[in-house]
């Protein structure tokens, strides 16, 4: 069976199983960690209708657009705009801004030293 991608992408079916693809990312993107403007792409058309879950992949719109562009076979320049575009994940970035963790000594030793 052919299917159509503009139909099956308006579908019912397409809707749900794209929820789930997010769902299954925890709603960010897999490449680089960011939570808005997502979509499912698809590496493969080969089973499209009947993907299996590692034929698609949760992408933002930047990681979507650059997975469009190598699709097309515009490689030049890709790892490089890739590595500009996000040179550390979403993640990194707001852990490396972060205090460092405190420890439970480090925590007891402050609380004590304050009821003192």
């Amino acid at each position: 069976m052919i299917v159509k991608y503009s139909e099956y992408i308006h579908s019912e079916k397409w809707g749900e199983r794209r929820l789930a693809k997010i769902e299954q990312a925890h709603f960010r993107c897999e490449k680089c960690g960011e939570k808005h403007n997502l979509s499912v792409h698809h590496k493969t058309y080969d089973r499209l209708g009947n993907e299996r879950t590692d034929d698609l992949i949760v992408l933002c719109s930047s990681c979507h657009w650059v997975a469009d562009e190598y699709r097309k076979g515009n490689t030049k320049l890709m790892d490089k705009f890739y590595e500009e575009l996000h040179p550390k994940s979403i993640r990194q970035q707001r852990l490396e801004t972060k205090r460092p963790r405190q420890t439970s000594k480090k925590w007891n030793k402050n609380h004590h030293n304050k009821k003192s």
